[in-house]
C-alpha cells in the first residue's frame, strides 16, 4: 500500500500566510524538481547548513541514529555544500513558528499522510528560515526495515530533501527515487540517494568539491553508572581531502563542547538516559556525525524503565561483554533482547516463556523456551531452534552436575518436577512446584533448586532428593548473588507483587517497589546481582546492587 508523504508549506510576507497541501499532480517525468516561489525564486536556504532539534518521544527504538543517518545521506553528496546538523533533544511535539528546526513523532490520523514538513520562507527572496518535520504516529513506524511498518530513516531522508528545497516528484519513471512522494511499508529505497536527487541537491547548494570527514571510531566509557557520572569520550575521524578541524560534541543532556581533538569528558549530574553523538568538521565545514551512544545515569536507591513492554523476562549475558542482558516476551509470542537496556533486538520465533543459560558451555548464555503449549525449544546462536522431547509448564536454567554447562529443569502443568543433563533425557525430581531457579546456595560448584508450590510455600533442595523448608509465602522467584559474598540469595515477588528477598534463607526483607516477576543478573558488570521484573502492566524496570531493601 502506497501513501503520501505530505508537504506544508506557509509562505511569510510580514502579514501574510498561506498554506498548501501538495495534491497529486498529472503524470511528468523531472530528473528533480526544486519548490518555488509564485514569483518563480528557489526556495532555499540562504548559507550552507541548518540544524535541528531531535524529539523521539512517540517513536521506535534507534529512531535518533536512523534521523541521524537521514541527515548524513543528505549532508555527504560530493559536489554540493549543504550540511544537515543534530544541535540537541527537545520536548517540544508540535508545529510552531518559533525560528527553531524540530523532528518529532506525533499523530495525525490515518489520513494517508505518512509525514509532514511544514516550513516557512520568505515571500521576496525564497529563503528558507524554519522547518517542522512530523512523523505520523497514526502509522506503525521501526528503524530495521521490517514489513510491517514504515522506516523512520527512510521516510526522514524524503522529508529533508524538502528541508533542502527539493519538490515531490510523481512521474512513473521517478518510483525509484528519494524525492518520489509515495512510500510504503518495509520500503527502505529511499534511504539511498537517487543520481536525480544528488543533482538537485547540488544545483541548489552547489560546492567545490570538497567531501565530508568519515567517522572512525566513536566510544564512550563508562556507558551506566550513578550520579554524578563522569564520562569520557572518544571520537576519531578522517578527512581524505582535508584536515578535521574540530569535533563537537554532543552530550544529550542539553551540554555541548566544541574541542580541536576528538576527547572530551562530561559529567552527568542528573539520572536518566541520554543518547550522545559527536560530529566532525572539516577546514571547510563539511560534516559528518556519528551514531548516538546511550548513556545510563542511575539513581541505584531506584528503580528504572527499560522501554518497551514484555510478558516475561530472563536476563544473561547472550554476547559475552561480561553484563547481562534482558532477554523477554511479549504477550503474542514475539521474543525480544537489549543489550544495552535501551534499544531492542528482535528473534526469530514464538515462545511463551523463557529461560537463559550457557547450555554448550562456550562461555555465552544461550536461550530456552517453551511454546504455549509447552514445547521446549533452545537456541545456542539465537538463529537456530532446536527441539527437546516432552512438555513443561515453567522452566529454569543450572549447573546442577558441576560440569561447566547450565541443564534444563522445569515443571509440568500438574506441578512434577523433571531436569536434563543432555538436553534430550528427562530424569523426575521428587516434589511437586509451579515455579523454581536455580543457583549455587551452598558454595559448592553445583546449582541448587529453589521453589515455590501452588499455595506460594518456598522450599529449597541442595541434593536434587530432600526438601528444605524457607518460611514464607512467594507466587514467583528468582536467584542472585545481591550482596556479593560468592552465595546465591533468593529474591522473590507475592501475589500481590511485593519485592522480598532473603540473604540467609530464612529472613525476609522488602524491597521497595511493584512487581509480577522479577529475575536478577549483574547488569552493570560491579559484582553485584541486581534486580529486573516486569510489572503487572508490562513495563520492565530494573535496579542496581548491592540490593539492601
Amino acid at each position: 500500500m502506497n501513501l503520501k508523504i505530505n508537504l506544508r508549506c506557509l509562505l511569510m510576507t510580514t502579514i501574510w500566510l498561506f498554506l498548501w497541501v501538495l495534491g497529486l499532480p498529472s503524470q511528468r517525468c523531472s530528473a528533480f524538481e526544486v519548490m518555488k516561489t509564485s514569483t518563480g525564486l528557489d526556495i532555499k536556504w540562504s548559507g550552507t547548513s541548518t540544524s535541528y532539534l531531535i524529539n523521539t518521544s512517540g517513536g521506535p527504538n534507534n529512531s535518533l541514529n536512523a534521523i541521524l543517518a537521514a541527515m548524513q545521506t543528505w549532508t555527504d553528496v560530493s559536489g554540493a555544500s549543504f550540511i544537515l546538523t543534530y544541535s540537541q533533544p527537545t520536548s517540544i511535539q508540535s508545529t510552531q513558528r518559533d525560528q527553531t528546526n524540530i523532528i518529532f513523532f506525533q499523530p495525525l490520523g490515518r489520513n494517508g499522510t505518512l509525514a509532514q514538513n511544514t516550513f516557512w520562507y520568505y515571500v521576496s527572496t525564497g529563503e528558507m528560515i524554519e522547518s517542522d518535520i512530523n512523523l505520523n504516529t497514526s502509522y506503525s513506524w521501526q528503524t530495521d526495515g521490517s514489513q510491517s511498518a514504515l522506516d523512520v530513516q527512510n521516510i526522514a531522508t524524503h522529508e529533508l530533501g524538502h528541508t533542502v528545497g527539493l519538490n515531490d516528484i510523481y512521474g512513473d519513471t521517478d518510483q525509484e527515487k528519494t524525492m518520489y512522494g509515495y512510500a510504503s511499508e518495509g520500503e527502505t529505497k529511499k534511504r539511498t540517494l537517487h543520481q536525480d536527487d544528488i543533482d538537485g541537491i547540488r544545483y541548489l547548494y552547489p560546492g567545490s568539491g570538497n567531501t565530508s570527514p568519515q567517522i572512525v571510531s566513536y566510544d564512550a566509557n563508562p556507558t551506566q553508572g550513578s550520579s554524578p557520572l563522569l564520562v569520557t569520550f572518544y571520537c576519531s575521524a578522517i578527512d581524505y581531502d582535508g584536515v578535521i578541524a574540530k569535533y563537537y560534541f554532543v552530550f544529550g543532556d542539553g551540554s555541548t563542547q566544541t574541542l580541536p581533538s576528538g576527547t572530551a569528558q562530561h559529567s552527568y549530574n542528573s539520572y536518566g538516559s541520554f543518547q550522545a553523538y559527536c560530529s566532525a568538521y572539516d577546514q571547510d565545514g563539511a560534516v559528518t556525525s556519528s551514531q548516538a551512544i546511550v548513556i545510563n545515569v542511575l539513581d541505584t536507591s531506584t528503580w528504572w524503565q527499560i522501554p518497551g513492554q514484555l510478558n516475561q523476562i530472563t536476563a544473561g549475558d547472550v554476547n559475552k561483554d561480561g553484563y547481562a542482558d534482558v532477554l523477554g516476551v511479549t504477550t503474542a509470542g514475539g521474543i525480544y533482547y537489549t543489550l544495552d537496556l535501551h534499544n531492542w533486538n528482535t528473534m526469530w520465533g514464538q515462545l511463551s516463556e523463557t529461560a537463559a543459560g550457557d547450555l554448550n558451555g562456550d562461555g555465552v548464555d544461550d536461550l530456552a523456551g517453551l511454546t504455549w503449549n509447552g514445547q521446549i525449544y533452545y537456541t545456542t546462536d539465537f538463529r537456530n531452534w532446536n527441539h527437546i522431547p516432552g512438555t513443561l509448564n515453567r522452566l529454569a536454567t543450572g549447573d546442577l552436575n558441576g560440569d561447566g554447562r547450565k541443564d534444563l529443569i522445569g515443571v509440568t502443568v500438574d506441578g512434577a518436577i523433571y531436569f536434563t543433563l543432555d538436553l534430550y533425557n528427562w530424569q523426575y525430581l521428587p516434589g511437586t512446584l509451579k515455579d523454581l531457579a536455580c543457583a549455587d546456595l551452598n558454595g559448592d560448584g553445583r546449582d541448587d533448586v529453589v521453589g515455590v508450590t501452588d499455595a506460594g510455600f518456598i522450599y529449597y533442595t541442595l541434593d536434587l532428593y530432600h526438601w528444605n523448608y524457607i518460611p514464607g509465602i512467594l507466587n514467583q522467584l528468582a536467584t542472585g548473588d545481591l550482596n556479593g559474598d560468592g552465595r546465591a540469595d533468593i529474591v522473590g515477588v507475592t501475589a500481590a507483587g511485593a519485592i522480598y528477598f532473603t540473604l540467609d534463607l530464612y529472613s525476609w526483607q522488602n524491597a521497595w517497589g511493584a512487581l509480577k516477576q522479577v529475575e536478577s543478573a549483574d547488569l552493570n558488570h560491579d559484582g553485584y546481582d541486581d534486580l529486573v521484573g516486569v510489572t503487572s502492566d508490562l513495563r520492565i524496570f530494573y535496579r542496581l546492587g548491592p540490593i539492601t531493601n
